[in-house]
């Protein structure tokens, strides 16, 4: 049996259908879509404000409870890597602090070390007795 396409009003109003359909569906995501970029562009923003007011300050105690926040915010891959590795460089510049006592550096920079391995990578050289423990198993 051969099916002819329809040609009477029943055409009309399905065509119509299909269009209210695809139109429902194509708001929705354009919807969607556009909350998640203003949702990331607001993590953006705060990621932001916490590196402009408070690690260029040196309030880096503050700035890591802040980016421990935002880390637990979600957001894009990229930013959740920057958040990261913004942690360890705030736990890696308390640790060269001329103040602290042999222990307390040794813990900051450690931390440092383990959340952010490119950072050990990049400054293990000049902290050898760290490095050794924090490779060691």
């Amino acid at each position: 049996m051969i099916y002819a396409p329809s040609t009477g009003p029943d055409r009309f109003i399905m065509n119509a259908a299909v269009r209210i359909i695809i139109i429902v569906v194509a708001l929705g995501a354009l919807a969607y879509f556009g909350n998640v970029k203003m949702a990331e562009g607001k993590l953006r923003n705060e990621y932001n404000s916490i590196v402009d007011e408070l690690v260029n300050n040196e309030k880096y105690e503050e700035a890591i409870t802040r980016l421990e926040t935002l880390q637990s915010a979600g957001g894009s891959t990229e930013l959740q890597d920057q958040t990261r590795k913004m942690m360890a460089l705030c736990y890696f510049r308390m640790g060269q602090d001329p103040a602290l006592t042999g222990e307390k550096m040794t813990e900051f920079i450690r931390k440092a070390f383990s959340i952010d391995p490119d950072l050990q990578a990049e400054h293990g050289d000049d902290f050898p007795a760290i490095t050794s423990q924090t490779d060691a198993p």
